[in-house]
Parts: C-alpha cells; structure tokens; sequence
C-alpha cells in the first residue's frame, strides 16, 4: 500500500489518498465493509504521508484487527 500511495502521489496528494483507499478498501473482497474500510484507508493514508512512514498505520491497523477479534 505504501508502494501505491507514493506512486500516486505523482499525480497529488488528494489522489493518492483516494487511489490507495479504494485499492485498500477493493482488497478486503468484503462489500458489506468496504465503505468502512475506505475510510479507514483514507485515515490510514492521511496518517502515512503526514509521517512520510507506513509504520505507524501498520500499528493502527493491528490494533483495529486486535478490535475485531475481541
């Protein structure tokens, strides 16, 4: 996801945010949760540029998983 979100981030940051939300959001198959997942993509990508690392959205996104299992 990080590959894609500084690819797209060629053609600007908003695009890029919204590109790699819905390939992140496509990739969890689920069409129940891909509105939530969307958003949670752009969270997740707004979080990864502002750090300029995917390092805090991986914990974020482990602790989401952790959530769900609970």
């Amino acid at each position: 996801r990080g590959v894609c979100l500084r690819a797209f981030s060629r053609m600007g940051n908003l695009f890029a945010i919204f590109a790699s939300s819905l390939l992140f959001a496509l990739m969890h198959g689920n069409t129940v949760s891909i509105f939530s997942s969307f958003f949670i993509g752009v969270l997740l990508a707004m979080v990864a540029m502002r750090y300029r690392s995917i390092v805090p959205t991986l914990v974020i996104h482990m602790l989401l998983n952790a959530q769900n299992l609970l």
